[in-house]
C-alpha cells in the first residue's frame, strides 16, 4: 500500500479477500488505518443452532427414502463422534495440522467486525454455497452477530462454488461488488 500510494498518490484502500485472503484482509483493516474498506468472500462462518438444524432438515429433504435417510444419519453421527475424539486427542487422524483454516472464536471475531466497523471501515461479506451448517442462509451472519446488522453489507450466493467458477455466478458477484464500491466510494 505504500508503495502504490508512492507511485499513484492513492492514500486510502479497499481491499478484497477469498477464505484466508479474507482473514488477511481482516487484518490488515485492524492494523492500517489505510483500509477503508474490505470485501469477504468466505470469509470465516460458525455454525449456530438454527443452521445445523436447516442443514439436518436439508440433508433429509435431499435424501427422500427412509432407509437413506437413516444410512446418512448413521454416517453423520460416526463423523461427528471421530470429531469429538480427535479434538480430545484421542487420535491423530482428526483435522488438527491438516492444514485447515480455523474460525476464530466467535467472541473474538465479533470484537473484530465491531472494532473495524466502528473505526468506520466499510465491509461486505459475501458466502457461498459451499459451508454446510456453518454457512446456510442469507442473514446468518446477523445471527452470529446482531448488533452489526445495519453495520456490515452482506451477499449470499446459494449456488456458488468456493471460487464463483460458473460463469453466470461471477458476473453476479462482479455485479454485487461494483455496485458496493458505488454505493459506498464515489
Amino acid at each position: 500500500m505504500t508503495a502504490m500510494t508512492e507511485m499513484f498518490g492513492v492514500p486510502r484502500f479497499v481491499l478484497f479477500g477469498i477464505c484466508a485472503g479474507a482473514d488477511n484482509a481482516i487484518a490488515t483493516a485492524l492494523a492500517d488505518d489505510r483500509v477503508t474498506g474490505i470485501i469477504l468472500v468466505d470469509p470465516p462462518t460458525h455454525p449456530t443452532r438454527r443452521s445445523r438444524l436447516r442443514y439436518v432438515y436439508s440433508r433429509i429433504a435431499r435424501r427422500g427414502r427412509p432407509h437413506d435417510v437413516v444410512r446418512w444419519g448413521l454416517l453423520a453421527a460416526e463423523r461427528g463422534l471421530r470429531r469429538a475424539i480427535a479434538r480430545r486427542g484421542g487420535s491423530t487422524t482428526g483435522s488438527r495440522g491438516s492444514g485447515k483454516r480455523e474460525a476464530p472464536p466467535l467472541p473474538q471475531y465479533r470484537a473484530q467486525l465491531t472494532r473495524i466497523v466502528d473505526r468506520g471501515v466499510r465491509v461486505l461479506a459475501v458466502f457461498s454455497g459451499i459451508h454446510g451448517a456453518g454457512y446456510n442462509h442469507p442473514d446468518q451472519l446477523f445471527e452470529w452477530f446482531p448488533a452489526l446488522r445495519g453495520r456490515i453489507d452482506h451477499a449470499y450466493f446459494a449456488h456458488a462454488n468456493h471460487t464463483f467458477t460458473e460463469l453466470s455466478v461471477q458476473a453476479e458477484l462482479v455485479d454485487t461488488v461494483a455496485r458496493w464500491l458505488a454505493k459506498n466510494f464515489h
